[in-house]
């Protein structure tokens, strides 16, 4: 008996699926008993003759079935196929022309581009290192505010430090591109100047304080520690965060912006053009796939014929059109059906070591 495994029998049967099963017509139609009557009335027949050069009626409607049901597999592939070949050509066309502007700037300046941190890991630590500010600077807005204004204090150390993480980008940006240093020196000036504000608006309140044990509940205020040692630890502490952040961003960025921004379309594009390029792959290889499951169970059937037709075959010779015709040859399959129009994505063609890297890792 034979049958399709259960994953692949629930994808070929599904309703929502635009492949048809081409088992139907031939299992439905003649079921497994009809294949073993066709072959026992043959094989009583003796059909094929012993010297025969044609196959049985049986096995060429089998063959007829493969070939019918394998060419329109290979249309509705083609036909899904074209929903997403414009969107290939587009992403093609998108990356070819960033990519040759890239490389013209890069034979210009004859160096690749120098952005030392990747923006993912960028913004990971900074994130992490602004979580580690807010916590110490609520720290210390909560001696600075009421004991009722948790909120206050929260929202105002929240704010110093999305203000450090703002000043710090553009920062960094600006002393490694030098462009827009004005306002570089603009934001140090404000950061330094609210920092150290804060931190003596803090240290004035401290010191008007004289409860020891509403001083002793911060994490800061210790007998071990006096104020100023406090002060200093909240301004060195902003100013550390902020000039780590400014290092960090101008490591990111190229001297060149220009040049970086080229870089940075370049790889949006390739990115878009590989997603596009597995998403033809993956359905290429799907229906590729299906097909050779019906190809093995086509061939199945005629080697189920054959077997059950010498059984009852009086001088169990062996026909000569099955020794020319093995199930292989009579079901072949056939790649060209399985072809994409234009699936060269271009995206190794003149790129350096480092990016066929780069193209592997991406996909």
């Amino acid at each position: 008996m034979f049958f399709i495994p259960a994953a692949r029998s629930r994808r070929l049967f599904s309703k929502n699926n635009k492949i048809t099963n081409p088992s139907v017509t031939i299992v439905e139609k003649a079921k497994i008993q009809e294949l073993e009557k066709a072959a026992k009335r043959d094989g009583e027949a003796e059909i094929p003759g012993l010297h025969d050069n044609n196959l049985s009626y049986y096995e060429h409607q089998i063959q007829q079935e493969a070939k019918h049901w394998l060419h329109n597999t290979g249309e509705t592939l083609r036909f899904e196929d074209a929903k997403i070949y414009p969107r290939f050509i587009e992403a093609r066309k998108d990356f070819c022309d960033a990519r040759d502007q890239y490389e013209n700037k890069r034979k210009d300046l004859k160096r690749q581009p120098q952005c030392l941190f990747n923006p993912v890991f960028y913004w990971s630590v900074v994130i992490f290192l602004s979580s580690c500010e807010v916590f110490i600077n609520f720290q210390a807005f909560e001696e600075l505010f009421s004991a009722e204004a948790t909120i206050t204090a929260l929202t105002a150390s929240i704010a110093l430090a999305l203000m450090q993480l703002f000043s710090s980008h553009m920062i960094g940006g600006a002393f490694k591109q030098k462009k827009g240093l004005g306002w570089a020196f603009l934001l140090i000036t404000i950061m330094v100047f609210l920092t150290a504000g804060l931190a003596y608006l803090r240290a004035a309140h401290i010191g008007a304080e004289s409860d020891a044990a509403a001083r002793g509940a911060s994490l800061f205020l210790r007998p071990k520690l006096n104020i100023d040692m406090i002060t200093a630890f909240f301004f060195g502490f902003n100013m550390l965060f902020l000039s780590i952040a400014s290092w960090m961003a101008a490591q990111m960025h190229d001297p060149d912006e220009s040049y970086e921004q080229m870089y940075k379309t370049f790889k949006k594009y390739r990115k878009k053009l590989i997603r596009i390029k597995e998403m033809r792959d993956r359905n290429l290889e799907e229906y590729r796939r299906i097909a050779w499951d019906m190809v093995g169970l086509y061939r199945s059937l005629i080697t189920k014929y054959r077997d059950l037709n010498m059984q009852h075959r009086p001088n169990k010779a062996t026909p000569d059109v099955w020794l020319s015709n093995i199930p292989e040859d009579i079901i072949p399959f056939d790649d060209n059906n399985f072809e994409l129009n234009d699936n060269n994505s271009r995206l190794e063609d003149s790129c350096d070591s480092t990016e066929r890297q780069e193209i592997k890792a991406e996909q």
